[in-house]
């Protein structure tokens, strides 16, 4: 070939490459450079310039929690250093009952403010395009009391209860949304040795029957808005005398009462308070306060493993508790200027003690709900802030379903934004992630990259957030520490616990761990011979988690009483069986690795992990919400996902180029791909094969606490799902997975066997 025809063929050949690969190859190399410009180079001298130790936090950081009090003995309690000889149950000497805080904070704080509502000036109707009608609020600002103010209502409530026939020692049930009212309502009960009964204002008819009938209060204190919903159930109750109701949010709302129902008397909240001033009382029964044994709380669960069970809460119990908790997570606390917000269920234990802490220590409290706690709530008119712009708290605490919210929420927001944008924060949060990790703050990075995601998910200025109710994980963890500039305080505890075992500190960097034992409680492992976990284990003991202390609840109530074998005595100490599966690490801290009742055998004779497979799936965009279910009689397990509306759309539409997903739920090749990427989630969260759904199914519920088919924390419902879905999980096992072989399962199982 000739030099000029070679050269020929040489451009047409340059220029046919660049048209075809051109714009693409010059994208790329832009993308290397930004790279290399503003991520590589920058992380490489941030870390240099700044790395540098404080040798006190490090110290801290890395310094031994928690240890055995008998170092012979691996099935001896642990406890946290600072209380080794002796556990700490009170916070102050003179508070021995709860009935002993009010007056103590009046001594204290009598003019400061306290409970804080946010003023609801009207309530309109507003259809949606699928033609549903959502009440949305109108809102004002927020307007507190004082704790004068709060004392003299809950002096008037606690005379109120007792004019009206109440006794030290009776019940008084509290089914209502969480509202400052409740909070004072149980105060007030408890100032006079009367025994409050909770149930979450999201239980169904059946539940909520049977915590009324069981505890045979013949009071109950509730909402105007769930006088409605109480009103069937009123007709199969015999014991019910009153009905106290808080006033309606609107101040507008014309107050509609259910029809008489066996001489059941409905009396608003402050028409009691005003009874209750100028009633005229035995003095002897005005005088008697509870004793630290009586029991305070009856505290129905949320019924996620069947029947909500009563638990029996001592006055003891809560005072050991709170005094833990506020040894651990209230260190970063300003009392004179910081805000706590409180939405989460006061029927749930950890936000009860939570505002109990909050309330004793002098906290300016702030109410919220979650149907008005972002400006995306769904009560939120468009237009007006969510309660977290308006009050702007520094506390506040969370269950792991709604910090995994946040974080895909976030993600999705910073993958849609421009590539610039996208590699700033890959940058910063590197950084950010590995100084944490050496126990550094990042300021300059908070400043210009982070603070304005805190300001737009949480209001700006939280710096603290307490986490328990399920296991959180680590990425997520991680991501609420360097994203959000929040130090997370997560937990591990039970309502038969008082919410109280294990926290992690401020200096703890650690993630995927639960802290280290309070200093109101301890803790064991116990062999578990057929999972295999033994406290001799190495190269970190592992077994059954025993918490025992004040702590420790007095047991179950009547009909669950049969289950009081999980609390049993050891030298001397009550100790609640948890039935969940721990490791304690070298420096005392607790990691939750298993649950007994989450691990199904399968009919090859693996063990599946349900939770742990759930944690791994839910990373996938998609996903809401999802169940695993595995049975003894088959050889895979299966998936049921309720998926997030708008992520759906998306994928349907990028993937099958349909908007409306609800139309694929049947498509054979959309179910494929579905698995298919269910499946690589579950590879990525290092899940075994065989534990990996082999079929998967969506549904087109979303599974909220009013379903019944989740709890208020959002846990699973398991027996409720799979009574809902018997015949979906039936049918997903008739057809065999690829390169599987199965055959009808008679009854499948979404939770293990008892």
């Amino acid at each position: 070939m000739s030099p000029g025809a070679f050269s020929c063929v040489f451009r047409s050949t340059v220029n046919t490459v660049f048209k075809r690969f051109g714009i693409s190859l010059l994208k790329t190399l832009l993308i290397y450079l930004i790279s290399l410009l503003f991520v590589q180079l920058p992380t490489f001298g941030y870390l240099i310039m700044t790395l540098g130790k404080d040798e006190n936090r490090s110290r801290l950081q890395k310094h031994t929690r928690a240890k055995l009090i008998d170092p012979s003995d691996p099935s001896a309690p642990y406890r946290a250093v600072e209380v080794i000889d002796e556990l700490r149950n009170t916070p102050d000497t003179h508070i021995k009952t709860l009935a002993d805080i009010p007056e103590h904070c009046l001594q204290r704080y009598a003019d400061k403010e306290t409970l804080g509502v946010r003023e609801i000036l009207d309530i309109q109707d507003e259809k949606q395009p699928n033609g549903k009608i959502f009440k949305k609020f109108v809102m004002g600002e927020y307007k507190f009391t004082t704790y004068r103010e709060a004392y003299n209502r809950i002096e008037a409530i606690g005379r109120g209860l007792l004019s009206i026939g109440a006794e030290p020692g009776d019940k008084v049930l509290i089914f209502a949304e969480t509202r400052s009212e409740w909070l004072l309502s149980a105060f007030g009960a408890f100032r006079h040795g009367l025994t409050v009964v909770t149930l979450y204002a999201t239980l169904g008819e059946e539940a909520i029957k049977h915590g009324i009938n069981e505890s045979e209060v013949s009071i109950v204190v509730t909402s105007y808005e769930l006088l409605s919903k109480l009103e069937q159930t009123l007709e199969h109750t015999e014991k019910v005398r009153y009905v106290i109701y808080f006033p309606p949010l609107g101040k507008s709302e014309t107050i509609k009462l259910p029809k008489d129902k066996h001489n059941i008397q409905f009396i608003p909240l402050d028409q009691l308070e005003e009874e209750g001033k100028n009633a005229t009382i035995n003095e002897n029964i005005l005088r008697k306060r509870p004793n630290k044994k009586d029991i305070a709380v009856i505290m129905y669960t949320s019924g996620s493993t069947g029947t909500p069970k009563g638990v029996l809460i001592k006055h003891e119990n809560i005072i050991a508790a709170m005094t833990g908790q506020q040894e651990r997570t209230f260190t970063m606390v300003n009392p004179d200027t910081d805000i706590y917000i409180a939405y989460l269920p006061l029927a749930h234990i950890l936000e009860l003690c939570c505002e109990i802490v909050v309330f004793y220590m002098g906290i300016k409290s702030g109410y919220s709900s979650p149907q008005t706690l972002t400006d995306q709530s769904t009560a939120i008119k468009q237009g007006q802030k969510g309660d977290l712009q308006v009050l702007r708290p520094h506390i506040m605490c969370c269950v792991p379903a709604i910090l995994d919210r946040i974080h895909k929420t976030v993600n999705e927001k910073i993958n849609q934004s421009n590539i610039f944008r996208r590699q700033l924060f890959q940058m910063g949060y590197r950084i950010k992630v590995k100084r944490l990790e050496e126990g550094l703050d990042s300021p300059c990075l908070n400043k210009v990259i982070f603070a304005r995601l805190n300001q737009m998910v949480l209001g700006g200025r939280v710096k603290t957030m307490m986490c328990g109710g399920a296991v959180l994980s680590g990425e997520t963890q991680r991501f609420v520490q360097a994203a959000l500039c929040v130090t997370l305080f997560q937990g591990y505890g039970l309502t038969e616990t008082c919410a109280a075992a294990t926290i992690a500190d401020q200096f703890d960097t650690s993630v995927g761990r639960a802290g280290y034992p309070l200093v109101s409680c301890e803790i064991r492992l116990i062999d578990w011979e057929e999972g295999h976990y033994h406290n001799t284990d190495k190269p970190n003991p592992r077994g059954e988690i025993l918490i025992g202390g004040k702590v420790v609840a007095d047991g179950y109530y009547a009909g669950a009483s049969k289950e009081n074998a999980n609390f049993k005595e050891i030298d001397g100490t009550k100790y609640f069986c948890t039935g969940d599966i721990g490791e304690i690490f070298p420096d005392g801290t607790l990691k939750i690795i298993d649950r007994k009742k989450d691990l199904v055998k399968l009919r090859g004779g693996e063990y599946v992990s349900l939770t742990k497979v759930e944690m791994a799936v839910s990373k996938f965009l998609i996903v809401e919400n999802c169940c695993l279910c595995a049975s003894s009689s088959a050889e895979y397990t299966v998936l049921l996902i309720s998926p997030n509306p708008k992520q759906m759309t998306i994928y349907s539409e990028k993937k099958f180029n349909e908007k409306e997903w609800q139309k694929l739920i049947d498509n054979e090749e959309f179910n494929e791909q579905i698995l298919k990427d269910v499946q690589e989630a579950c590879k990525k969260g290092g899940i075994e094969k065989f534990e990996t759904p082999q079929r998967v199914k969506i549904v087109t519920e979303i599974w909220t606490p009013e379903t019944g088919l989740v709890t208020d924390a959002f846990k699973l419902k398991r027996k409720a799902i799979e009574q809902k879905y018997h015949d979906v999980i039936e049918d997903l096992y008739i057809d065999k997975p690829k390169k599987e072989s199965s055959k009808r399962i008679k009854k499948s199982r979404i939770a293990p066997e008892q």
